[in-house]
């Protein structure tokens, strides 16, 4: 993907800089302040499912550099638990939506059965540009006495329904897990949790099993869409940020660089399209209560941008 956008020397040379085996006192600290923490893990058939855990601040600490402990699991009917074993690979994203601050890391879980908590050895660990993340801020945080918690039983679904297509409509944020052919393998190898941002409707629905979404020039990591062009598995994650709810899809996703696809969304580099294998509905999932304040400058400009096009 570099060489082909024509930056793999330049990358290269900044890629050591970036790209650390261990995390920063300022991402160590980051990590502890997060009230939710976005991670990629895989299920008992390879895929990568994309999920959120939540905690009251202090439920992610950093007792060294090359650790990251989180007090907290996923729900056992989360299809993302299945990938809690010891030795298994994890991807990891903390996201401040106020500042468009974001941080993310990979690397191993080392977890007991019967522990309420685990940790992640890392692996790989580097910092994001707040490019294309909305600014928002928490407006609650519900306990578990309040009574719009517990969450919903999560409803399955094998192809997208209405419920989905609505939330997937107006939502300006989701969130992707993507894995390489061999996670764990190699240090240039594992899984990857990654944001993605866009003006409502940015995420569009062509049928009951397929959705395309725009790739927005970036940082030309290319992390997601390296891991789509070897291994198309990946999972996305939308959230609600009013309600709670998250829909969690599972499925193949492919990179698609015709021009075309590219003028679908203006400011596109190119688009990548989503084949629904599976989705998972959950009302009142989420404890945070999020307002939106402003979108992202990026996209304030692409919006501008469609209204001249017009």
């Amino acid at each position: 993907m570099q060489e082909v956008a024509g930056m793999r020397a330049a990358l290269e040379q900044r890629g050591g800089a970036v790209l650390r085996d261990h995390m920063p006192d300022q991402h160590r600290e980051f990590f502890a302040q997060r009230q939710q923490i976005y991670l990629s893990l895989l299920d008992q058939a390879g895929r990568p499912w994309a999920t959120l855990l939540e905690g009251e601040v202090g439920f992610i600490t950093s007792p060294h550099p090359r650790i990251l402990a989180i007090a907290a699991l996923p729900d056992v009917e989360d299809p993302a638990r299945a990938g809690m074993s010891n030795g298994a690979p994890i991807g990891v994203l903390g996201i401040e939506f106020a500042t468009r601050r974001r941080n993310r890391l990979n690397g191993e879980i080392l977890y007991a059965v019967g522990a309420k908590g685990f940790m992640v050895q890392v692996a790989q660990s580097f910092g994001n540009c707040p490019q294309y993340i909305q600014s928002r801020q928490l407006a609650a945080a519900l306990t578990d006495t309040d009574q719009t918690y517990p969450s919903a039983a999560p409803e399955r679904s094998s192809l997208l329904l209405a419920a989905h297509v609505e939330l997937i409509d107006k939502a300006d944020t989701f969130f992707i897990a993507s894995r390489s052919p061999a996670p764990g393998l190699a240090r240039s190898e594992g899984l990857d949790m990654s944001h993605r941002g866009g003006l409502p409707g940015f995420v569009r629905v062509e049928s009951e099993r397929r959705l395309m979404f725009p790739d927005y020039r970036g940082n030309f990591y290319f992390n997601t869409l390296g891991n789509l062009r070897l291994d198309p598995r990946c999972g996305l994650l939308f959230v609600d940020f009013t309600t709670g709810a998250t829909l969690q899809l599972i499925g193949r996703g492919s990179v698609l660089d015709g021009p075309a696809n590219r003028k679908m969304w203006p400011g596109a580099e190119r688009a990548v399209a989503f084949d629904v294998e599976g989705a998972v509905l959950t009302a009142r999932r989420s404890r945070l209560r999020f307002e939106f304040e402003s979108y992202a400058p990026q996209l304030e400009r692409l919006a501008r941008q469609s209204i001249q096009d017009a």
